[in-house]
């Protein structure tokens, strides 16, 4: 369900709510698929997801962006057997926008894995 939602303000700046979005995952790894120790992937996952991505306009030419994340749902070690485990994560992106010219653009953004349950904390960093 993404839609586009422009607020602007008093300074002529402009905030853009991109995207929202909601999914729902019920996976279940292929019977096919093997892992690096050559064992076979039996997984079960089912999950619900759900997004925001937000945009700022400073100026013509800068931007900043924000996007969260939120994953809730539970996973299993099996297929289509075994007890389910809560399993929870969140994404957190923060970018900077320049428009140099027209159709080029440079970007610099970092991101945040949050995972609870499996003890992750995994911060990245891209500039493009």
């Amino acid at each position: 369900m993404p839609f586009l939602l422009k607020i602007n303000s008093d300074f002529k700046s402009q905030l853009y709510v991109r995207n929202v979005s909601y999914n729902y995952l019920a996976d279940l790894a292929p019977a096919e698929q093997f892992n690096q120790n050559n064992r076979q992937n039996d997984y079960q996952q089912s999950s619900h997801i759900l997004g925001i991505d937000i945009n700022y306009d400073l100026s013509p030419r800068w931007s900043i962006g924000d996007k969260y994340a939120r994953r809730t749902g539970e996973i299993r070690q099996g297929r289509e057997t075994g007890e389910w485990f809560e399993s929870t994560a969140n994404l957190y992106i923060g970018r900077v926008d320049w428009h140099i010219v027209r159709h080029w653009d440079a970007i610099i953004e970092a991101r945040l894995l949050e995972s609870s349950q499996a003890k992750v904390f995994s911060p990245q960093y891209n500039d493009k």
